[in-house]
């Protein structure tokens, strides 16, 4: 896990092995749009992956929580709060969005239920970043409270599971591929009843024609996920190795709710600031 987190890969396999957007995530704390592919989407991932990191450390390497857990809170450089949803009233404010290197955010005309395919050489990939900005179960509290808070958060939420929801064509990414796995069970985080609201029988009832966006059409077995028990299709058990780190009764190192990461274009680690 360490070297994945702090070796740069062999780039000749920047596709599928290790963290080939590393050099951007030590330098800025987040994955630039200018220099790298699938900025948005590994920016989160990388996020989770360090927080990962974080909970086995408190066992082997307690010297090295306080690091991760701060690197993990780097989705907040690439959360752009005057991004807007577009087609949609009333809107939604506030997206992960693509940043450029230099700091700025790649705001023309973005609308973040469009990847432009969401394949490799995208800003996201297998889904749009409307969905990946739900993708960010280690520091739910903070996410909350960036889209809007609790009420805004259902409404969001309610919308993606709503028929001809969707704007993305994704072809071969299409329906059926199961990339983001937490949306159907971050319900839990309202504190609210509303748990199994999202059902399979919803999703089903539906034509081929009017799904809602893709990836909550097979996430929503989260809301029957357990410990012992995961929800098909697994994919190669994207799913069950970081449920443990992200749903744990024994985690004991969470990322602070009231930390806040000061946006600038510093080259520092992130480091949360109150």
């Amino acid at each position: 896990m360490l070297k994945d987190a702090e070796v740069i890969p062999d780039l000749r396999f920047k596709d599928k092995e290790g963290r080939a957007a590393l050099a951007d995530w030590k330098n800025l704390g987040y994955v630039s749009q200018d220099l790298n592919e699938r900025c948005v989407s590994r920016t989160v991932e990388y996020s989770l992956n360090d927080f990962a990191v974080a909970q086995v450390a408190t066992g082997e390497r307690p010297e090295d929580v306080q690091k991760y857990l701060k690197r993990s809170a780097g989705w907040q450089r690439t959360w752009d709060h005057d991004a807007t949803s577009m087609g949609i009233e009333p809107e939604f404010r506030g997206f992960l969005a693509p940043r450029l290197s230099n700091g700025t955010f790649n705001a023309s005309n973005y609308n973040p239920a469009q990847c432009d395919g969401c394949s490799w050489s995208a800003i996201t990939y297998e889904a749009t970043p409307f969905e990946y900005s739900f993708n960010v179960p280690h520091d739910m509290d903070t996410l909350i409270e960036f889209m809007g808070g609790k009420d805004e958060f259902e409404r969001r939420l309610d919308h993606i599971f709503q028929p001809n929801s969707s704007q993305q064509d994704l072809g071969v990414n299409g329906a059926g591929i199961d990339t983001l796995m937490n949306i159907g069970y971050v319900e839990l985080s309202l504190s609210l009843p509303l748990a199994g609201k999202h059902t399979d029988a919803q999703i089903s009832e539906m034509s081929p024609t009017s799904k809602p966006h893709i990836s909550t059409i097979t996430s929503t077995n989260n809301t029957k996920a357990s410990m012992n028990r995961a929800p098909w299709p697994e994919d190669s058990k994207p799913l069950a190795y970081p449920h443990p780190f992200s749903t744990s009764k024994q985690q004991t190192n969470k990322v602070d709710s009231a930390s806040r990461i000061n946006l600038t274009a510093s080259q520092e680690t992130p480091t949360p600031v109150r």
